[in-house]
């Protein structure tokens, strides 16, 4: 069974292609749900994912309801918003089920860890081998043709070549796979080995598919190393951000011969890609809070402020907005205002309450990152991530297994666990 987990794992965060349901309605990331129903048999606290799933449908509610509304139907807001409770349920039942043994993850890491030096060795072989035909007929298949990405011209603009897509829609939704897959990793091991090699590999990633995203995902990997490890302090903090900057410019001119004009400062706000990204999502955001502060636009309610956002000229994103809004954390404020701002707020914390220091350190920057990526709140691949740290680290806490540690094989998991608390003390 957790050699099928692992299967459905790399499915999930490689591939998370929704399930068409006729008209508009969709299935989100439809490999989730097989893995949450894998997960089922491992006995998760079925009450508390309950009670975090009916929390959310009510919030749901409430904003479709009450959120300043002109052009947007309750239908579709309610068909938008209807995704929040149906990823939760997939993630709250992997994180909150019995956690994995020490066998187990060991058994999960090294399937992951293979996928994800082999499908970062495809995209490297690709744009050299029939691997890009073969990638390319797959893709044809497996995604709707509105979402393939060939923008020939557009890569050798801002790449000087034509970028690998690995099986995916498009060289972006690859990248950041791989990296979901490596964050999983470190969720499940702290062997330093096996961390090394994730970090090597998310940034060999990120030169095969000219990603900047993942060059930082790396030393996002990087600083989570460091926390856990216990050699990073404020003063070493302040001391490595000043040495950063002094070595800012020679790490920009690396930069920029490696990814081409993605990092010439002058085109930044020229690429309709990273307007998307990093510009436009906090223009949404703050129009979205100026239409109804405490509720935003509501779920499923960007018509609601079109006409005021800021587009970048010829940007080819715009038709697509509607799906793929931003930032997903950036979206919280966006779909839900401050209201959702709180309670996503109240959430992590309810998610971290029982985590040491470095635990909820590490976690919460890997949040924080994730989150940061092109998604929506409502099913962002982010809650996949913290799902796989939650099990592989913290989940014994939440499904109200607060056993004292013993010796490998005194539980039906295999291992009882100390809490985390004594884990990052060890």
């Amino acid at each position: 069974m957790i050699s099928l987990i692992a299967l459905v794992w790399c499915l999930a965060l490689y591939f998370p292609l929704n399930l068409p349901l006729g008209g508009s309605a969709f299935l989100p990331c439809a490999p989730g749900l097989l893995l949450a129903l894998l997960h089922l048999p491992r006995r998760p606290n079925l009450g508390l994912v309950g009670f975090v799933v009916l929390l959310a449908l009510l919030f749901v509610l409430v904003d479709c309801i009450f959120a300043v509304s002109f052009l947007t139907a309750f239908e579709r807001r309610l068909l938008s918003g209807g995704q929040l409770p149906y990823t939760l349920f997939n993630c709250m039942v992997i994180g909150f089920c019995r956690p994995y043994s020490v066998e187990e993850r060991n058994r999960l890491v090294r399937v992951l860890a293979a996928f994800l030096i082999g499908m970062t060795v495809v995209a490297t072989l690709e744009p050299f081998t029939p691997i890009g035909r073969v990638s390319d007929a797959f893709r044809q298949v497996a995604y709707p043709t509105e979402l393939l990405y060939d923008a020939t011209e557009r890569d050798i603009s801002i790449a000087g070549r034509i970028r690998p897509k690995a099986f995916c829609s498009e060289p972006s939704q690859a990248a950041w796979a791989l990296f979901c897959i490596g964050t999983v990793i470190f969720g499940m091991t702290r062997d330093r080995r096996t961390r090394i090699i994730v970090m090597v590999t998310v940034l060999v990633s990120a030169v095969a598919f000219s990603s900047p995203s993942n060059v930082i995902g790396s030393l996002v990997l990087l600083a989570c190393y460091l926390i856990q490890a216990g050699t990073v302090s404020l003063r070493t903090i302040v001391v490595r951000s000043i040495a950063i900057v002094v070595l800012g410019i020679p790490m920009y001119l690396v930069a920029n011969s490696v990814f081409g004009n993605r990092f010439e400062l002058f085109t930044l706000l020229e690429d309709d890609s990273i307007f998307v990204r990093v510009i436009q999502p906090f223009s949404m955001a703050w129009e979205a809070l100026l239409h109804d502060p405490l509720f935003g636009v509501g779920f499923g309610g960007i018509e609601e402020i079109w006409n005021k956002i800021e587009m970048v000229e010829g940007g080819d994103y715009v038709a697509r907005l509607n799906m793929v809004a931003g930032a997903a954390v950036l979206t919280v404020p966006l779909f839900a205002g401050v209201a959702g701002c709180f309670a996503f707020a109240v959430f992590l914390r309810f998610l971290t309450y029982q985590f040491g220091k470095g635990t909820r350190m590490t976690f919460l920057l890997i949040t924080l990152f994730v989150m940061c990526q092109k998604a929506s709140i409502v099913n962002t691949m982010a809650w996949y991530v913290m799902a796989g740290w939650l099990v592989g680290r913290g989940s014994q806490e939440f499904a109200g297994n607060r056993q004292p540690a013993t010796a490998p094989g005194g539980s039906a998991g295999g291992v009882n666990r100390p809490s985390l608390r004594t884990a990052d003390a060890a």
